[in-house]
């Protein structure tokens, strides 16, 4: 029996207003647009059976008009390979007509057969689900591969669909492509069912930190061999930087810059440690927006409270190694000390 080639993807939440990002938020949207076309041409790139997206394609059961004409242009590209979609929490009442080579689950347990392969799948009903919707849900025939696409939350409590990892056993299926968790938590195995969150493909916000991507996956009989690939164009990330030896704004800014990668990403800079200066969170945001795409800066740093001729000025003044400065520091006002 031949592997069956899938890309899980899900939670591209398209449509998403964006707006944390402020003037940026109208280009934002439009690259979580790139994103999904990027995801289309990886399919196609690699070749798989299938696509599969795993429920909150669109932020709201509402999308315009202009990017469901996008989203069928993108499909219309990869028109051999087969897409199977579920709808999730977001946008369970979406209703509109894909190509022919995309098929939308309803809100009821169904399945589809390729050949030696059944898909099943089911979307939500509405934007919560106190229930599992796939409880009791066993492969008809286990000889074929079976793969299972749900939006859900593995766990026993949960308005979104919870599934027990008992559940994902009894269920014999080769695969489950997860989506509603936005990030990519691994590869599990419960019995001989491998599953996974693919996460979201594109974070939106600091609460979507790090890289995203989709996952690649060659479905056998009984196992699985997949692989998760990056494919986000931008990563939110945030960053501690310590600000004690620093004397003005353009030194701090200075040395965030250095300890930032990637001047494509999006920062949520926090300050911390013992300012040596008023800081001017505005001069060091505008001095670093030259070269940065996105950042913002918050200042948790203390105030330095004193006389000139303490223990730890003394300190701050001799000490020319910064790793040393930060851990003197943290060790004179009683904090226990982990050297990293």
């Amino acid at each position: 029996m031949k592997d069956f080639k899938i890309l899980h993807t899900g939670d591209l939440h398209l449509c998403s207003p964006m707006l944390n990002m402020g003037d940026k938020s109208q280009s934002r949207k439009g690259e979580l647009l790139e994103t999904f076309s990027n995801i289309i041409n990886l399919a196609d790139e690699e070749e798989v059976d299938a696509l599969l997206i795993a429920g909150d394609f669109f932020d709201s059961s509402n999308p315009d008009a202009e990017t469901l004409d996008y989203i069928t242009e993108q499909f219309e590209k990869i028109s051999h390979i087969k897409v199977f979609v579920v709808l999730g929490n977001h946008d369970f009442a979406l209703n509109c007509n894909f190509p022919s080579n995309v098929y939308v689950f309803n809100n009821y347990i169904e399945k589809i057969s390729m050949d030696d392969v059944d898909i099943y799948g089911v979307s939500f009903e509405s934007e919560r689900c106190d229930i599992c919707a796939v409880e009791g849900l066993c492969a008809e025939d286990e000889n074929n591969i079976n793969i299972l696409l749900v939006h859900g939350d593995i766990g026993s409590r949960s308005i979104y669909n919870p599934i027990s990892e008992e559940c994902i056993k009894n269920s014999k299926m080769d695969y489950i492509a997860f989506g509603h968790v936005h990030s990519h938590l691994g590869f599990n195995i419960a019995g001989s069912t491998t599953y996974s969150y693919c996460g979201i493909p594109e974070g939106r916000a600091f609460d979507e930190c790090g890289e995203k991507g989709v996952v690649i996956a060659e479905v056998g009989k009984g196992y699985a061999n997949c692989k998760f690939v990056p494919i986000c164009g931008r990563q939110y990330i945030c960053k501690d930087v310590d600000i004690t030896s620093k004397a003005d704004n353009l030194e701090i800014a200075e040395k965030i810059a250095k300890e930032l990668d990637g001047t494509e990403n999006a920062y949520r800079v926090t300050l911390k440690g013992v300012k040596q200066t008023f800081v001017d969170c505005g001069f060091i945001k505008d001095f670093l927006e030259k070269e940065y795409y996105y950042i913002e800066i918050d200042d948790k740093s203390e105030e330095n409270t004193d006389d000139g001729y303490s223990l730890r000025n003394i300190f701050i003044e001799k000490c020319a190694n910064e790793d040393a400065l930060k851990y003197g520091l943290a060790a004179l006002r009683g904090e226990k000390v982990r050297i990293e």
